[in-house]
């Protein structure tokens, strides 16, 4: 879930001045408080509201605000104080919505799902929007396995900027996108065109792409690539990509993700292409899943909450075929010329991609290839504890190269992701076509 992006508006400095009213001598205090929150200056905060309640002890919003300091440290004994604090207020105003809300958002970081949900249900439908609301609710829900009821929260938060245009907190809202758009496929696939079409303006509508929502972009897409087995989904994808590239200003980390996003529509185009081999074919469906796997390593370097769902023992066969059919292009590539160029002119994306491949093949191939096999020696000793000969691995490899080369070429199958798509229903792509028309052609 997209972590909070605190901003300062007008109506955030009306709330400050109402709460100065109340005790006019602790003025300063009480704006350098709320303003050392945002800023992320939480110990000052905190610092500041035990000053405050020092000079009026029954002061609820200053209480409120010592809650959400502690919230915001998010330590198990932080989020213990936030709730005991809560838990006084709501003693005394078991009404006041803005209380249980907090309430909810600490159970749901202390992972209690279920207790969060109790609580946000108790509020819910909100007369007026609140921003975390919905999202962290339907993400409760989306933890206990309750994937509709979580995407009908989701979408609150998308409807509520579909009718008013109004951004309350990027972040929050590229998490409630996120995470509607990858259960669309599977629950509401007739929802991921509107979503993703809403998600554009959303993109181009928020006046500081910052650093931070940049990584938040780079992992929707990633999240999003997971789908593209799904020529529906695939064919959204690619306009999704193409709309970025046009209009969306991006730093290196999320550029990098969008060709790579690009080169992963190309390795399922090239499937479908007849003038594609079969050995072609199978050498990227192979060599990108290790690339996309570092592709993601580096997104979650900087990005905490997105950690790959790939063990280690399935990284180091990723590599491993990654290594093998590097060695079989070695194999291929001159005898290929006229293929190569075809590629080149056709999958720009994954020809840039795998440029230092072709570099290495095309300069340096036979020290290449020395160092693939010590490669693939390597990550064989790691999976099976079994240290094999150079010339082992070489026949292995020239084996399962000639393998490769006499296998026919599978056509791609578009998959409905457990929602039946009958060829007659209108295409979930929104093309207006019948299915059987449109994304559901093969071949």
């Amino acid at each position: 879930m997209a972590k909070p992006m605190m901003t300062i508006n007008q109506e955030y400095y009306d709330m400050i001045t109402r709460v100065e009213e109340q005790l006019p001598e602790a003025r300063g205090r009480i704006r350098l408080a709320y303003i050392s929150l945002l800023k992320g200056d939480t110990e000052k905060t905190l610092e500041l509201c035990d000053e405050i309640l020092a000079m009026k002890a029954e002061f609820k919003e200053i209480e409120f605000l010592k809650a959400e300091a502690y919230f915001n440290l998010g330590t198990e004994e932080d989020l213990d104080k936030s709730l005991e604090i809560i838990e006084k207020l709501k003693e005394k105003d078991p009404a006041d919505k803005d209380i249980v809300v907090m309430e909810g958002k600490i159970y749901h970081s202390k992972q209690d799902y279920q207790k969060a949900i109790d609580t946000l249900l108790s509020v819910v439908p909100l007369e007026a929007y609140e921003p975390y609301v919905y999202l962290t609710l339907a993400n409760a829900l989306d933890r206990t396995g309750r994937s509709e009821e979580a995407l009908r929260f989701y979408h609150m938060d998308i409807e509520y900027f579909i009718e008013t245009g109004d951004i309350k907190d990027p972040g929050m809202l590229e998490g409630a996108f996120q995470n509607a758009m990858c259960l669309d496929v599977t629950l509401e696939p007739y929802s991921l065109r509107r979503d993703l079409d809403a998600y554009k303006k959303f993109l181009i509508s928020t006046e500081n792409l910052d650093e931070d929502l940049q990584k938040y972009v780079a992992q929707t897409i990633i999240l999003l690539s997971r789908f593209i087995d799904r020529k529906w989904v695939r064919k959204l994808f690619s306009e999704l990509l193409d709309y970025i590239d046009e209009r969306v200003p991006l730093m290196s980390l999320a550029e990098f993700t969008v060709k790579t996003g690009h080169s992963s529509v190309e390795s399922y185009n090239i499937r479908e292409d007849k003038n594609i081999s079969a050995f072609t074919d199978a050498y990227y469906g192979n060599v990108s899943g290790y690339v996309h796997y570092c592709m993601e390593l580096k997104v979650s370097e900087e990005y905490d909450d997105h950690k790959s769902e790939i063990g280690e023992d399935e990284v180091h066969v990723l590599k491993l075929n990654y290594l093998t059919y590097n060695w079989y292009m070695c194999k291929y590539y001159e005898d290929h010329k006229k293929e190569m160029d075809y590629l080149k002119e056709h999958y720009p994306y994954m020809r840039e991609m795998f440029k230092d491949i072709f570099v290495r093949i095309e300069t340096d191939k036979d020290a290449y290839m020395l160092e693939l096999v010590d490669g693939i020696r390597e990550e064989y000793f790691i999976l099976q504890k079994d240290k094999l000969s150079r010339n082992s691995i070489r026949e292995d490899l020239s084996g399962g190269f000639a393998q490769v080369l006499i296998e026919k070429k599978a056509k791609i199958q578009v998959q409905g992701g457990g929602v039946i798509i009958r060829s007659t229903d209108p295409c979930p792509c929104g093309s207006g076509l019948r299915y059987r028309d449109c994304c559901g052609r093969i071949g």
